[in-house]
């Protein structure tokens, strides 16, 4: 059996998740290669990217870009062009509009259904596909299985990827593209021929099983996984002196891809310190990257950080880690966190609210405000004894472990192919 995983990035939180699923396909003895746009991080195995004669953005060296689009595709170039402006222009109105990240379902890879790859392949596994699946020509062209892993809410709005930024959305321009964009999507999708939702969280399942765009489609919660041997238990104080911590401080972690993300919740963070009994005993270590303005006193910036038994030992130094996303699934650094043994804070929402267990393995803010998340910190800090790291990897290693993950994945793609 061959599977193909689509991620439009090889980096980032979903990427993350699709290669781990990848890997953990080829662990198991499955054929499984891993496609994206581009290749920017080294060493993933069968990792194929789009080649140049599907790409209308690719040079060619013998011909210019007008004539390489007008012989290979016959598309009017002047007109192309323009709605790569005109996306460029709308992309710029959403970022003044504090908007996280806005995508289209209609790209210029209107031919990826001719990869030698995908035709090869006896399942098409999808995972964040913005910006690069062209919705109309892809999904009517695609005849065997597809198996699609959502990572947000993108698939069944238009062009906002959490219902936060698409509801206090009021650029009347945005709220046009936007319904546009989701009357395209919805006739795409109902041309799929066998088309199969996954979502890591019971959260999105319930959320997806709803909407217009998946009616009649069965809807799946797999949860992420991740490679146990790496996210474990290590030693405090050896995890503390790599990251040259102090023993005798009380240290909590953030995470993100960027702490400049508003969904992400650091400024509820910074909020909730600046109001705590006794900071000056208290360290926030932030990873991630972060304009250099923004810098706060009592929080140690460890930038981006890459490499996972980094990762993990930055998990094992820590007392808590702090999870405030104000909207999420079921973020990579929660499973992460907790496979450490190390208990999380954050507010009850998305796949977040399913994972904590109050008083075993975290705690949850009874509302999502930055005087919650202060009092939740400091009953943290009241009661850590309560908590045992041991016993929290255990139950996170049961749930997560890549293995698991990859055998629900397997029976999926066997009840799909005849």
């Amino acid at each position: 059996m061959k599977i193909l995983h689509i991620n439009t990035l090889d980096f980032g939180g979903a990427a993350i998740a699709a290669i781990r699923i990848h890997n953990a396909m080829l662990s198991a003895g499955i054929e499984s290669s891993f496609l994206s746009l581009k290749k920017t991080i080294p060493n993933i195995t069968n990792h194929v990217i789009l080649p140049d004669y599907l790409n209308k953005m690719a040079m060619n060296q013998t011909v210019s870009l007008t004539n390489y689009l007008k012989i290979k595709f016959n598309k009017d170039y002047t007109k192309y062009l323009r709605e790569v402006n005109r996306k460029r222009a709308l992309r710029h109105i959403a970022n003044k509009m504090n908007r996280e990240l806005i995508s289209f379902p209609n790209t210029e890879y209107d031919l990826l259904h001719l990869l030698p790859e995908i035709n090869q392949a006896d399942v098409i596994h999808l995972h964040w596909i913005s910006d690069f699946i062209d919705y109309t020509s892809f999904f009517k062209n695609i005849s065997k299985p597809i198996v699609w892993t959502l990572h947000d809410e993108n698939p069944f709005r238009g062009i906002f990827h959490y219902a936060g930024d698409e509801n206090t959305n009021t650029h009347s321009e945005l709220i046009a593209i936007d319904a546009a964009a989701y009357k395209l999507k919805n006739m795409a999708i109902k041309s799929a021929n066998n088309l199969n939702i996954i979502t890591p969280s019971s959260w999105l399942a319930n959320l997806a099983s709803n909407q217009e765009v998946f009616s009649g489609r069965q809807v799946k919660a797999v949860a992420n996984g991740l490679d146990i041997s790496i996210f474990k238990t290590y030693n405090k104080e050896f995890a503390r002196n790599v990251f040259n911590l102090q023993m005798d401080k009380k240290i909590a972690l953030f995470v993100a891809d960027s702490l400049s993300n508003q969904r992400k919740g650091f400024d509820l963070l910074l909020g909730a310190l600046q109001e705590l009994e006794n900071k000056d005993d208290f360290i926030l270590v932030a990873i991630g990257n972060v304009p250099i303005t923004n810098k706060q006193e009592n929080v140690i910036y460890l930038g981006s950080i890459i490499d996972e038994r980094l990762m993990a030992l930055a998990y094992s130094a820590v007392d808590v880690f702090i999870l405030p996303s104000r909207e999420d699934n079921l973020p990579n650094t929660m499973i992460e966190s907790l496979s450490c043994g190390t208990p999380i804070i954050g507010f009850p929402i998305g796949g977040i609210k399913e994972t904590i267990q109050n008083g075993f393995n975290g705690y949850l803010c009874p509302e999502l405000t930055i005087d919650s998340l202060r009092l939740t910190i400091s009953k943290f800090f009241e009661n850590t004894s309560l908590f045992y790291s041991d016993k929290i990897s255990e139950d996170a290693h049961n749930k997560f472990d890549n293995k698991i993950q990859a055998s629900k994945y397997i029976q999926i793609y066997n009840s799909l192919v005849v």
